[in-house]
């Protein structure tokens, strides 16, 4: 259901920040991306000041994030060589499409 609700193909690319051992990082973005034998780039710990070059140098496509990521990176701003075609989270609470003009999904 994850592939279908976020199309996603092979060439997409997971930017994974949240850690692993919770029940989002699994279903969301690496069972999604296990399934299509796509890529993950992990991010070993979240910090917003990285969180651009690291999506950048990777060109990730996508990524699940939580309130508290979408917070923090609104005091960021978005570089316009970005690759991103969606973010995933609890809502479009902080409104991060029209921070970042990157379309927002809600799970």
């Amino acid at each position: 259901m994850n592939l279908a609700h976020m199309r996603l193909t092979k060439e997409d690319i997971a930017h994974v920040v949240l850690l692993l051992f919770h029940a989002n990082a699994q279903s969301y973005p690496m069972l999604s991306q296990l399934w299509i034998d796509g890529t993950m780039v992990l991010q070993p710990k979240f910090y917003a000041s990285r969180f651009w070059t690291i999506a950048i140098n990777h060109n990730c496509t996508w990524l699940s994030i939580v309130l508290f990521g979408a917070k923090a990176m609104l005091n960021s701003e978005a570089p316009k060589n970005r690759s991103f075609q969606f973010w995933g989270h609890s809502g479009n609470y902080p409104p991060t499409h029209e921070a970042f003009g990157i379309r927002a999904i809600a799970w």
